[in-house]
């Protein structure tokens, strides 16, 4: 399970998490499990829209370096 940092609680009172066109939202408390997607997804760029914090996903290329290995550090 993946936590988003508190302080962005701060920030703003929603995050949309968007992958590909579908949005998934969440109120401030939340939380990401690995169990919600059957492939692995970094992150591609994060920006502000209308008070609301936007993580837009992307599906990670396995033979590239755009993934991270070490831990899973960055997977949703």
């Amino acid at each position: 399970m993946y936590k988003i940092d508190p302080i962005v609680k701060k920030i703003s009172s929603e995050i949309v998490v968007c992958i590909g066109g579908q949005k998934l939202e969440y109120c401030s408390g939340i939380e990401l499990s690995k169990a919600q997607f059957d492939k692995r997804y970094v992150i591609d760029r994060i920006y502000a829209e209308n008070e609301r914090i936007i993580i837009v996903l992307k599906e990670a290329d396995i033979n590239s370096t755009d993934w991270c290995q070490d831990k899973d550090v960055g997977f949703f």
